[in-house]
């Protein structure tokens, strides 16, 4: 019977492949559940916007949407009433130069934001208003109020 030389590396690539694969498939399966709470990166399909983490709240008199929008001026956000709910849009542009003797550094950023937030039929968007404060964009939005006429109901039998 041949001995055989013992190799401690001898089927060490296939070991150390597997064992990636299975942290990988664990890494899927922890983060898959993350998903809902990053922030979209779509706009029309684009892929370099990003979609404002949004808040609807709800009351008996309005509804109040509230979007994190950082780093953009008030004038470059646009808000548009489409269909049956709102579009909100806004640019970022960044130009940054730096001059100091022996060279100039210059740098340019641009982002896009937009979200499309579906609403109730039954707001008053004539009478919508926004604000914008510290990177946060409030739109408050009334509700219609509808009076209906006073109807007496008669008991039969």
């Amino acid at each position: 019977m041949r001995r055989r030389r013992f190799d401690p590396f001898e089927d060490w690539f296939e070991e150390i492949s597997d064992e990636i694969r299975r942290m990988h498939r664990m890494m899927d399966r922890l983060m898959s559940g993350f998903e809902a709470f990053l922030p979209e990166r779509t706009f029309r399909g684009e892929k370099d916007t990003l979609s404002p983490l949004v808040d609807v709240i709800e009351s008996e008199k309005d509804v109040k949407v509230i979007a994190d929008i950082p780093g953009v001026e008030k004038d470059d956000i646009e808000i548009n009433i489409v269909d049956d709910g709102i579009e909100i849009s806004a640019e970022k542009k960044e130009d940054v130069e730096e001059k100091k003797e022996g060279y100039i550094r210059r740098e340019r950023g641009y982002q896009r934001f937009y979200r499309y937030v579906k609403l109730p039929e039954s707001l008053d968007f004539e009478k919508a208003e926004a604000s914008f404060r510290n990177g946060v964009l409030e739109i408050t939005i009334p509700k219609k109020i509808e009076e209906r006429p006073k109807k007496k109901i008669e008991i039969k039998g």
